[in-house]
C-alpha cells in the first residue's frame, strides 16, 4: 500500500509539473511589437506590427501562424467600454505566405481606409525577401473577419467568419482600447491596453498579468524596446514622429531582433539581459566605418584590453541579418584593427563587431551605418577558381560605358582580349579558356577610369 501511494504521489507530481511548465513555456508565434493609434484623429492611419518569435524548443524553426487571431479585445477584457469593437481578424488557413515564417519576421497590418504615410509599399508575401510582410486590413487573401461581440469570460468566443476582410473589426480608438494576438485555440498569447480601458487584465501564458498604459489620445503609439515582452517597462509610449512600421523600433529593439533571428534569444528566461544583446561600451572600444570610393574602411581600437578572445566583423544590408566577413584572435595585447570591405552593390550597409571572450560571454559593438556609392566598374566574382575551362566573370557597373576584358599570364603575355563588352549583359560573362595551358592568370576589366583585376588558376 505504501509503495502504491508513493507511485501515485509521484505520478500526480509529474502531471502537475508537466502541466505547469507546458503552461508557462512560451510557444512559437506572434507578439505585438508596435501599435499606432494614428497621428491626428480617431480611427485614422492606425496599424499593428507583429513580431514572429520562436520557442525554447525550436528558436529558429519555421513558424505557422495560420488561424491566429488579431483582436482589439485583450484576452478576458469584457466589452464594458463602448470603445472596444466587436469581432476580430483571423489569418486564413489558406494563407500560404504565413505558413512558413521565420523568427524575427515582421507583419504590419494597417487601416486601408486612411493609410498611414509611414507604411512601406504593400508586400503581403515578402516578395522582396526582407522578412517584412505589409498588408492592408482588407487583404482577403490572408485575412477574414468575425463580427460577433466577445464574451467577458471566454476569449475564444465562437464566431462566423465573413469571406471578405476590413479593418473596422479591429479599429483602434485613441482614448482607450487594447490590441492582442491569440493562438488558434483562442487562448490569450500577447497584447496590452491603454487609456481609459475599464476591463479585466488578461494573463500571459507565462503566468504574469498583462498591462494597460495610462497614455491615450491621437498621436500616441506603443513600441517594444527589448527583453521580456510581457513586462510593461520594456515598452514605451511614444509620439507619431517615432513610428517605424516594418522596421525595428530603434537600436534596442533591433538588437533583440538580431538575437531572435540568430536563435540566441532565451525563451526559457525572458528576463535574461542577453536578450537585448550586450553592447560594448564606447569606453572599451572605438569603432569607425566610412565609405571611400565604393569601399568601406573599418577601423577599431581596443581602449580597455581584456583577457582576450575572438573578434568577428559582421555586415548586414538590413541591420538584422548579419554575415561574418572575417574573424581575428584577440590576445588582449593588440590595440588596433582594420579591414576594408568591398560590397558588390551600392546601397546601405550595417556593420558591427562581435567579441567572444574567453569566459564564453558575447559582446557586440554598436551598429555603424554606411551609404556605399561608386562610379564605374567593379569585378565581383571569378568562378570556378581553380577551374579547367569555362570561367564565369561577374561584375557591376554604374553606367552604360563599354569596357575591355583581358587575360594575361604572370609573365605579362596577353592571352585574350575582348575589346568592347557591354555592361547590359546581366553583369556576367562566360569565357572559354580551355585552350590555355595550366597556370596562374590575371583577369582584368578595363574601364575608362579604372582597372579591376583578379587571379584565376587554370588546372
Amino acid at each position: 500500500m505504501m509503495k502504491v501511494s508513493r507511485i501515485f504521489f509521484c505520478l500526480i507530481f509529474l502531471f502537475i509539473f508537466n502541466l505547469y511548465f507546458s503552461f508557462t513555456s512560451h510557444a512559437q508565434g506572434l507578439i505585438v511589437n508596435e501599435v499606432s493609434t494614428g497621428p491626428a484623429s480617431q480611427v485614422a492611419q492606425e496599424y499593428i506590427e507583429l513580431l514572429v518569435v520562436g520557442s525554447a524548443a525550436d528558436p529558429t524553426g519555421p513558424v505557422d501562424v495560420r488561424g491566429w487571431i488579431i483582436d482589439d479585445n485583450n484576452g478576458d477584457f469584457s466589452p464594458v467600454n463602448t470603445e472596444i469593437s466587436d469581432g476580430h481578424l483571423r489569418i486564413k488557413a489558406t494563407c500560404a505566405a504565413f505558413a512558413n515564417l521565420s523568427p524575427g519576421d515582421l507583419i504590419v497590418i494597417y487601416n486601408e481606409n486612411n493609410r498611414n504615410p509611414n507604411i512601406p509599399p504593400d508586400d503581403p508575401t515578402d516578395a522582396n525577401g526582407d522578412g517584412v510582410y505589409i498588408l492592408a486590413g482588407n487583404n482577403n487573401s490572408c485575412l477574414e473577419v468575425c463580427t460577433t461581440a466577445p464574451t467577458s469570460t471566454n476569449p475564444s468566443y465562437a464566431c462566423a467568419y465573413l469571406p471578405v476582410s476590413f479593418w473596422s473589426r479591429i479599429e483602434i480608438w485613441d482614448d482607450g482600447d487594447a490590441v492582442q494576438v491569440r493562438m488558434p485555440d483562442g487562448t490569450f498569447y500577447h497584447g496590452f491596453g491603454w487609456g481609459d480601458l475599464t476591463a479585466t487584465t488578461a494573463t500571459f501564458p507565462t503566468g504574469s498579468a498583462s498591462f494597460t498604459f495610462p497614455e491615450k489620445g491621437p498621436g500616441v503609439h506603443f513600441e517594444l524596446l527589448c527583453g521580456n515582452y510581457t513586462t510593461q517597462s520594456n515598452f514605451m509610449a511614444n509620439t507619431a514622429a517615432s513610428e517605424t512600421p516594418g522596421q525595428a523600433n530603434g537600436p534596442a529593439n533591433q538588437a533583440m531582433m538580431v538575437e531572435i533571428i540568430a536563435g540566441n534569444y532565451n525563451y526559457s528566461n525572458l528576463d535574461d539581459p542577453a536578450n537585448c544583446g550586450t553592447i560594448l561600451a564606447a569606453a572599451d572600444i572605438s569603432f569607425q566605418a566610412q565609405n571611400k570610393e565604393g569601399d568601406v574602411e573599418l577601423r577599431w581600437k581596443v581602449q580597455q584590453p581584456t583577457a582576450g578572445g575572438i573578434f568577428a566583423l559582421e555586415r548586414a544590408s538590413d541591420g538584422l541579418h548579419f554575415e561574418q566577413l572575417k574573424s581575428w584572435e584577440y590576445t588582449g595585447e593588440e590595440q588596433y584593427f582594420a579591414y576594408t570591405d568591398q560590397p558588390q552593390y551600392a546601397g546601405t550597409y550595417y556593420y558591427r563587431l562581435k567579441l567572444l571572450k574567453q569566459d564564453g560571454s558575447l559582446l557586440f559593438s554598436s551598429l555603424k551605418q554606411v551609404e556605399v556609392a561608386f562610379e564605374g566598374l567593379r569585378l565581383t566574382a571569378l568562378y570556378p577558381n581553380p577551374g579547367s575551362g569555362r570561367l564565369n566573370i561577374e561584375f557591376v557597373s554604374s553606367g552604360p560605358e563599354a569596357f575591355e576584358v583581358e587575360v594575361r599570364d604572370l609573365a605579362g603575355k596577353q592571352m585574350l582580349l575582348l575589346p568592347k563588352v557591354s555592361p547590359t549583359q546581366a553583369g556576367k560573362l562566360v569565357l572559354d579558356l580551355s585552350a590555355l595551358p595550366a597556370g596562374m592568370y590575371l583577369i582584368s576589366l578595363h574601364g575608362s577610369r579604372e582597372r579591376m583585376r583578379g587571379r584565376w588558376l587554370k588546372q
